[in-house]
């Protein structure tokens, strides 16, 4: 009995041993199939975690940076626009980070304009009594399909025109986006000033920001390193987009204050 009892464990043992076995080169497979699928993403991947580092250098600022660029955005009539720029290649140029310079595009101005201009329209109507928890969410939607349109205007405007540099999307992004320090400030001043008063304000920032804009897309004609510095004819049309921002100022004005 107790042969029989001795052989019936080792076979027992044998079979977990042979189980184990199977369980451990079936893992083995799903850490080789596993390690074969991220090897095959990390081209996506990387190209994500570029993307990523690059949008990150938009928000590469700093307090002077910050201060400079609001009274660049306020007073741009006598502004040098002009970006620095390092040479990467020799015909190939690429531009500082914002907290290196004053000229430079960043995201944050945006998107903290962008906020205050939702918050301050809730505020307002909140005064008026016709506040209702939808206007959040219109309001933002309303902002975004601004900058959107205008993004995708300008880019088809460089497009056609040509550019002695590549514009970036988000460079356009920034640039649609500065506007909305001048409706913040246009809009209280419409809700605290009567008629006339308010209109000096609205007519100086809507301006300055259609003269900051338009400065800012020149930059991208101008060949510095290959020529005189002058414009092209063919940019000239672009001037219809600095035009346009004293009837962007207006419409998401009064989608506020009657």
């Amino acid at each position: 009995w107790g042969s029989d009892f001795s052989t019936t464990f080792s076979a027992a043992n044998a079979f977990n041993a042979m189980s184990m076995a199977s369980r451990m080169a079936q893992g083995g497979d799903g850490i080789t199939a596993a390690e074969n699928f991220l090897n095959a993403q990390k081209p996506g991947l990387h190209k994500y975690l570029s993307w990523i580092d690059g949008l990150k250098i938009y928000f590469r600022v700093t307090n002077s940076y910050v201060l400079s660029k609001l009274k660049v955005i306020a007073f741009p009539y006598t502004t040098n626009h002009r970006r620095c720029e390092v040479q990467m290649t020799s015909a190939d140029y690429e531009y500082e980070a914002p907290d290196s310079d004053t000229n430079g595009m960043d995201l944050y101005i945006p998107s903290m304009a962008l906020i205050t201009y939702v918050l301050l329209s809730a505020a307002i109507m909140g005064t008026n009594q016709t506040f209702t928890p939808e206007v959040l969410g219109s309001q933002t939607s309303w902002c975004i399909a601004v900058c959107v349109l205008e993004v995708i205007v300008l880019q088809g405007l460089a497009m056609s025109f040509g550019t002695v540099r590549k514009m970036w999307v988000l460079d356009t992004l920034c640039m649609s986006g500065y506007k909305f320090v001048g409706i913040c400030l246009c809009m209280l001043a419409r809700f605290m000033l009567p008629f006339p008063f308010w209109v000096v304000p609205f007519l100086w920032f809507s301006l300055a920001s259609g003269f900051l804009l338009y400065s800012q897309l020149m930059e991208h004609f101008k060949d510095y390193h290959h020529g005189d510095g002058k414009l092209p004819i063919r940019s000239q049309p672009l001037l219809l987009a600095g035009l346009a921002q004293p009837f962007i100022f207006m419409f998401l004005v009064s989608n506020v204050i009657e």
